[in-house]
């Protein structure tokens, strides 16, 4: 008997499944939940150390998981938003502008002392215990104290110095010279005492949430780039012979703040980035460890297409960019839908195109949002192309239907500008007659072609409201 033809009294019904929570911070379960996917053992070993993805891809949920999949001799530390402590924001209220490299000395301080702090707070072998206790003198000559972290202000070595979020300012009497070599004698310091634990046994430190932040500024971008630097120094310099030894930096970063950051030598760190990115098999894998009584995706749904083409999980799939998040808010709604009009044991396609009209509505409003800074026009842009058709001959035919639109107030060449941005973030993507259509959400190195056939991802039709050529 297949999955789908098992009677119903030994169906599961659909009000016992618990999809979990659809972003890290909220799943509960997320240990149950996770994939593990390539990218896991990228990061644990070094090789990659700069993780990118839009939001929603799961960055997070890996970065919350790396405790739990690291090597027992590896120390792993998170860093969030939510390690700065009050005292260092009401500090930066006198604080100075820092050019990258102060910024970065700042990074270097702050990620040493926390992988410190956390080195003389675990249990050691009694053979180490004089390197950890001269860790530890050296922390208690800096900071005061046994340093929870680095925004408490350094004791007498650097007066008034205060960190805010993510270093964005130091108030200090001393020159911008002076600072960076305080900075620097303090870090230098610290390091000479971890080097010697560290070779035996290596800390990996994560930092995530950087968008939480970010504003599109340039006192942001500079932030951002001095965490780069710094990472990118302390990776090389202190990184260690083996794996599970020496000092990682892992920073996790929405991909499109990261291109949108221009700073000399960017192209060094190409070779230690890591896209992450999800196929169908991965995300087909993530629904069914939240579905374990149902025996496929397949089987929650009732028989039959809901085109000519796709089953209804492939309908849904095809309506996202490829993103767990996503995913589970699409599914989530067609359970609400369906378990609210009676259903026990399957969602019916009509349940599906019924949630299709809410999420099309949050996919919309989803990536004003998601692009606001970037791309400030976007709302305009997509608002533009409302009623208007799901696919065109060519970018002109797209191009011409913008500067007709009203109310759109840019320049032909802003709107071929658009037109590219569209397409980069597979709002557009290229219609294929042998593959269909095809998206830089499914396909990261999808070239643009102008002259080719123009679609308009699925996602949004129903909230654009786009007609069919007649």
């Amino acid at each position: 008997m297949t999955p789908t033809s098992r009677s119903p009294e030994i169906q599961p019904r659909l009000e016992s499944v618990d999809l979990g929570g659809a972003d890290a911070e909220s799943d509960v379960r997320l240990e149950d939940h996770f994939v593990t996917t390539p990218y896991v053992s990228a990061a644990l070993n070094g090789r990659r150390r700069i993780f990118l993805g839009r939001k929603g891809a799961g960055k997070s949920a890996l970065w919350r998981s790396l405790p739990r999949l690291a090597k027992e001799q590896l120390e792993v530390v998170l860093l969030s938003p939510d390690d700065y402590s009050t005292e260092a924001l009401q500090g930066f209220t006198n604080g100075a502008f820092l050019a990258e490299k102060e910024r970065a000395q700042a990074w270097k301080l702050w990620l040493v002392s926390e992988a410190a702090a956390r080195f003389v707070s675990i249990k050691w072998d009694p053979r180490a215990m004089a390197q950890v206790d001269e860790l530890r003198r050296v922390l208690n000559k800096l900071y005061q104290a046994d340093a929870r972290s680095a925004v408490v202000a350094l004791a007498q070595r650097v007066r008034q110095v205060n960190f805010s979020v993510f270093g964005l300012g130091i108030g200090v009497t001393q020159e911008p010279e002076h600072r960076r070599r305080l900075l620097r004698d303090a870090t230098s310091e610290l390091l000479e005492g971890l080097k010697p634990l560290l070779a035996i046994r290596g800390a990996v430190v994560g930092i995530d949430r950087l968008d939480d932040a970010w504003d599109g500024s340039d006192e942001s971008k500079t932030t951002l780039i001095g965490l780069l630097r710094a990472a990118k120094e302390l990776n090389d310099t202190v990184r260690g012979n083996y794996s599970d030894s020496g000092l990682r930096i892992l920073v996790f970063l929405r991909s499109e703040i990261y291109e949108s950051l221009t700073f000399e030598d960017k192209d060094k760190h190409h070779t230690y980035e890591q896209t992450v990115a999800w196929n169908d098999r991965l995300l087909t894998e993530m629904v069914l460890l939240r579905v374990p009584d149902f025996s496929s995706v397949d089987e929650l749904f009732e028989r039959g297409r809901m085109d000519a083409q796709s089953s209804a999980f492939q309908y849904i799939l095809r309506r996202t960019f490829m993103r767990p998040r996503e995913l589970l808010q699409f599914l989530d709604e067609c359970f609400r839908v369906a378990l609210s009009q009676g259903a026990e044991h399957k969602i019916l396609r009509r349940h599906v195109r019924e949630a299709e009209k809410t999420y099309s509505h949050w996919k919309v409003g989803d990536l004003i949002q998601e692009y606001r800074h970037v791309y400030p026009e976007l709302q305009a842009v997509l608002q533009a192309l409302r009623g208007g058709l799901p696919e065109y001959s060519s970018a002109d035919e797209v191009a011409r239907f913008l500067e007709a639109a009203d109310g759109l107030q840019l320049t032909p060449d802003l709107i071929d500008v658009y037109i590219d941005r569209l397409f980069e973030i597979s709002v557009l993507g290229i219609r294929d007659l042998r593959d269909g259509a095809r998206y830089r959400a499914e396909q990261p190195n999808l070239v643009m072609d102008r002259d080719a056939r123009l679609v308009i991802h699925p996602s949004l039709h129903r909230e654009l409201e786009l007609r069919r050529p007649q």
